[in-house]
């Protein structure tokens, strides 16, 4: 089967993207044929093998010759936009992007208006997960317990922006609504430090979502994916770290990305808690509309041992493979995936989409605007 693998693109969280797309096309390499299809941070695909290389990118040497579009003519291909007659066929697309700008349903809104299957997140699920305020607005409305949480737009606090920040107190946790990767995250202690660090994280989003900051607490991964009509939960791990897991705790640290943070599993708990978490994350899955893989965080206050959902990541850093290591290998796990896209694809394609009726044609004949 061929198989383009999408990664890279015009996010804070570029660099995270490419850690985990080159994972995955040397995984999906030992079974199939792979394009690697690189997007560059001004959002422009590029196809070369020697993007499968680290020295690449650091070299960051690009051949314009190289550039290509998505087209689907009968068959999903990508056209070299400077030679237009050299085509690459392909089977479906494999999305490895993370962060506002690609994750958030830009690339999948691509694939779904060309009607290319794909594995990823549908544009509906994928631009809600990207926003952290809207997933928990929606989520506390079906009666999941999320930590007390607000808005903030400006670094020019006005009276009501003052009652959010008392109402929630102080310690509070500030986040980028719409990034990841630990990118723009905060905890303040006092009226001076919320605005410092407001003023920084408003330098990479135009929105800052801020919560009570819950200090004896620990945090626990789950993932979730459709395979045709069953669902599969993964192992549930404990994360070890410092008071915030940073961009650097992440990637910079050791040389596996998320894979090789400190964490337990899977996790030390009680069979209840791990009941908990495994119903309110499948409750989450449907209510938040997924079809493809997702993880989701918990957040477990230790003090009033109440579970708190945190964030949904619908393309977890390497499609979070570590999770499911009790029963798939990462080809395995690939594998399912593109099945489960598939059989996805028939099902939307076997929709009537178009109806045929030119009356309303005549009907507007002629028809005077004045």
């Amino acid at each position: 089967m061929k198989v383009a693998v999408f990664f890279g693109g015009k996010s804070v969280e570029h660099e995270v993207s490419v850690i985990s797309g080159l994972q995955v096309c040397r995984t999906l390499l030992l079974e199939h044929e792979v394009i690697p299809v690189y997007i560059t941070k001004n959002n422009q695909m590029y196809v070369d093998d020697n993007v499968l290389s680290e020295e690449f990118y650091i070299e960051n040497q690009l051949n314009k010759n190289k550039f290509v579009r998505v087209e689907n003519i009968n068959k999903p291909l990508l056209v070299y936009k400077h030679f237009p007659y050299k085509k690459l066929e392909f089977d479906i697309a494999l999305l490895c992007v993370h962060g506002k700008g690609v994750e958030d349903g830009s690339l999948s809104g691509l694939f779904e208006f060309l009607d290319i299957p794909f594995v990823g997140p549908s544009v509906q699920s994928s631009s809600l997960a990207q926003n952290k305020y809207m997933t928990k607005k929606m989520l506390k409305s079906s009666s999941i317990d999320v930590i007390n949480f607000d808005l903030l737009k400006t670094i020019d606090l006005k009276e009501k922006d003052v009652t959010k920040i008392n109402r929630i107190g102080y310690p509070i946790i500030l986040k980028a609504n719409n990034l990841g990767s630990s990118i723009g995250v905060e905890i303040a202690h006092n009226y001076e430090e919320l605005k410092e660090y407001l003023e920084y994280i408003l330098k990479y989003d135009n929105e800052v979502i801020i919560e009570k900051y819950i200090q004896n607490r620990k945090e626990y991964n789950i993932s979730l994916f459709k395979h045709k009509d069953k669902l599969e939960i993964s192992l549930i791990d404990e994360v070890i770290g410092s008071d915030i897991l940073s961009y650097d705790d992440k990637y910079l640290e050791n040389d596996e990305g998320m894979v090789g943070c400190k964490r337990v599993c899977p996790a030390k708990i009680k069979n209840s808690l791990k009941k908990e978490i495994e119903y309110q994350a499948k409750k989450i899955y449907y209510s938040l509309g997924y079809n493809s893989l997702v993880r989701l965080d918990f957040i477990f206050d230790e003090s009033e041992k109440k579970l708190y959902f945190n964030e949904a990541n619908s393309i977890p850093g390497s499609y979070a493979y570590y999770l499911y290591k009790d029963k798939y290998s990462f080809l395995e796990l690939l594998n399912l995936l593109i099945d489960n896209a598939f059989f996805e694809y028939k099902n939307k394609v076997s929709l009537i989409r178009t109806i045929d009726n030119n009356r309303i044609y005549e009907r507007n004949k002629g028809l005077k605007f004045k």
